[in-house]
């Protein structure tokens, strides 16, 4: 009988950008929280209220959140950022894949129905410094 050596199976671990950028993905996090007025008194936001500069300031995030998180399978960058509502599309995905749930509702103000989101977001995350 003959023994053969064999060589040690060598395994590369590949982390995910979830694992590997936890710090970094709960910091754009709170940019977008901070940038949509989202604080402890007020989890929710008014769509039509958001002012256009604040709407660029998140879309002008893109190149930060591409390298954070796994942006390539949203379908806001696969088809482009042309619709009006990119910014939202940009900040469900980065609230999923923190773990924040926004609630689409509809609010009845000024004999209107209104289209709002309502964060389940967690006070450590709002705090006033990033």
């Amino acid at each position: 009988m003959e023994i053969i050596e064999t060589q040690p199976i060598k395994i590369k671990v590949i982390r995910s950008k979830a694992s590997k950028y936890i710090k970094e993905r709960l910091t754009i996090a709170k940019k977008i929280l901070n940038i949509l007025g989202i604080t402890k008194e007020n989890k929710t936001i008014i769509i039509n209220d958001i002012e256009i500069e604040l709407q660029q300031k998140i879309l002008n995030m893109e190149t930060e959140i591409k390298m954070f998180f796994n942006a390539g399978k949203w379908n806001v960058f696969k088809k482009g950022k042309n619709s009006e509502k990119a910014y939202i599309y940009i900040t469900k995905n980065i609230m999923k894949e923190i773990g924040i749930i926004m609630i689409n509702s509809t609010k009845y103000l000024n004999g209107k129905n209104i289209a709002c989101y309502e964060f389940k977001v967690n006070d450590d995350l709002l705090c006033d410094t990033i």
